[in-house]
């Protein structure tokens, strides 16, 4: 049987909206308001908008099979990236398609699955845009939605959009959406700063907590503003006044250090660190998070799939609101 639209919305957890162009499937994590805030930033912010990160499938089936059409593009102003897709069974992957371009992919995906009732997740690309279609299991099939424990927000830049994560589902947002059961929106943005009206006007979720890992930008572009920063954390509490933050910092970044120097790093650390505990966030310290050899990394900056493995387990240790 093929999915309808009432089908992937039932089973797609990360999606502000999913749209249906005669079966084609295209899913939204940004608002038009915000969408419209980034058409002033930069173009490749905005391009990025419309990338599915941390968007995927979670449903229980008894069905033996799973295929769909897929087709993941980009705009041609945005650097190669890895466009991929994972297929989980239970706790282990048994799928994956993908490679670092910046051509697109496409294709259709025709994968066995085991008997009985199973935990099926489908992860869609992190840094491409995608169409899904023909999305098909076995006739009769069981689709159940997988329950959710803790809704949140997850806010950042290019590491939580999950740039350089070779697999989808081992980007740090999508491994803390998995253990820890998330109904979550991933609004991570490679590439940007500190600006509250990225934030929009409204609250898009009633998140029980928010996750915020900015800073780097700034840092590299010589505009370490605590005054933006400021700006950013007030209006988040005001968007979300019931919601627990957390700030995480940014982490070692080696090739950068060296470019610009030890000291600015220890010291844009420091001023957003303070303007967040000023302010009641809890504060995450980055560099705390991952080991610093360069093995960890692609580019000496971003994580490579090793590194956001330990980005996501040690970042779900230091969050203390699990504990309660």
């Amino acid at each position: 049987m093929i999915l309808n639209i009432n089908d992937i919305k039932n089973i797609t957890f990360g999606a502000l909206e999913i749209n249906d162009d005669g079966g084609i499937f295209t899913f939204n994590r940004m608002t038009n308001e915000q969408k419209d805030f980034y058409v002033g930033e930069h173009e490749n912010h905005r391009a990025r908008c419309d990338n599915s990160a941390s968007v995927f499938f979670d449903f229980y089936t008894d069905s033996q099979s799973l295929s769909f059409s897929y087709k993941m593009y980009n705009s041609p102003c945005l650097a190669p990236a890895y466009a991929c897709i994972d297929v989980w069974e239970g706790d282990s992957m048994i799928f994956h398609v993908g490679e670092l371009t910046d051509k697109g992919l496409s294709g259709k995906a025709d994968i066995k699955l085991s008997r009985g009732v199973k935990r099926v997740r489908v992860y869609l690309p992190n840094m491409y845009n995608i169409e899904l279609s023909d999305v098909e299991l076995s006739d009769g099939a069981l689709v159940k939605r997988a329950e959710k424990s803790r809704v949140a927000l997850l806010l950042g830049d290019s590491i939580t959009q999950g740039y350089y994560s070779e697999f989808p589902s081992l980007s740090y947002a999508n491994i803390v959406c998995r253990e820890l059961e998330l109904d979550a929106i991933n609004q991570g943005i490679g590439g940007i700063v500190f600006r509250a009206d990225s934030l929009g006007t409204k609250p898009i979720c009633d998140p029980e907590f928010i996750t915020v890992a900015l800073g780097i930008n700034e840092w590299v572009g010589n505009d370490i503003d605590k005054d933006n920063c400021r700006n950013y954390f007030e209006k988040l509490i005001s968007l979300y006044p019931n919601a627990k933050i957390y700030y995480i910092s940014p982490i070692y970044a080696d090739a950068k250090i060296r470019q610009f120097g030890i000291d600015g790093f220890w010291k844009m650390i420091n001023d957003y660190e303070g303007v967040a505990e000023a302010l009641g966030i809890t504060v995450i310290r980055g560099v705390d998070l991952m080991h610093r050899c360069p093995e960890f990394f692609t580019d000496g900056l971003h994580p490579n799939s090793i590194g956001f493995i330990q980005y996501g387990t040690s970042l779900i240790k230091r969050l203390d609101i699990l504990q309660k």
